[in-house]
């Protein structure tokens, strides 16, 4: 609400929590109605006090107020603290949530990166025949320079197509691995369409077609 009282004016916030109050007190009781200085007063204490929160958290708030997730706010001797004291509960709850949240998307990115480090993993024997390339082709077998120049160039490493016959090795795998999967439900039909034709000609076999039946009348 800070933001929004800089760009359009501390008048425009108050009057704008003043309708959220105006809307919230309807789903009151008739004993418990606010009075248009009380709602303007409260929505100067709110505005002062909470001006952090954002529109759409103040309209959540006022949302789960009148459900009644946080309580009776009064009978019939409701009052601006019941209100505001409510918010403190909220902003406990908000808290909750944004550590759930936070949990949930570092969870989320942790998944991913387990998920990259084994589509680019490879198993120690490969990685030192590798390393050994590496070292023949550019450090004269010096595999320790290898190994320090592959930690601090990884991208560039990788660049030069050094992982690619072990890439090109996984992507045969997975295509012959497909190709093999359809020649066999090509082979299952064939053999289905045969037996059909062939069941076919044992029912008529010089037309290739069942045999008339007379209708009795």
């Amino acid at each position: 609400m800070k933001r929004v009282g800089r760009e359009c004016g501390d008048e425009f916030v108050v009057a704008w929590l003043c309708k959220q109050l105006h809307e919230y007190v309807k789903t009151l009781s008739t004993a418990d109605q606010l009075s248009t200085d009380d709602i303007q007063n409260l929505a100067l204490v709110i505005y002062s006090a909470y001006s952090s929160l954002n529109l759409a958290e103040v309209m959540l708030f006022f949302s789960r107020l009148a459900a009644g997730i946080y309580g009776i706010v009064g009978y019939n001797s409701v009052r601006g603290e019941n209100i505001t004291a409510r918010i403190r509960q909220f902003l406990e709850d908000r808290r909750r949530e944004l550590d759930r949240y936070e949990r949930q998307r570092e969870e989320q990115q942790r998944r991913a990166e387990e998920e990259r480090r084994k589509l680019h993993a490879v198993d120690y024997s490969t990685y030192k025949s590798l390393l050994a390339k590496l070292a023949a082709e550019r450090f004269a077998g010096d595999e320790d320079a290898a190994r320090a120049y592959l930690a601090a160039h990884p991208r560039e490493f990788d660049a030069h197509g050094v992982f690619s016959s072990v890439r090109e090795k996984l992507s045969r795998r997975t295509t012959n691995a497909a190709d093999g999967e359809t020649n066999r439900q090509c082979a299952i039909f064939s053999a289905i369409i045969s037996n059909k034709k062939h069941d076919t000609q044992k029912e008529n076999p010089e037309t290739g077609s069942a045999p008339h039946r007379r209708t009795l009348a």
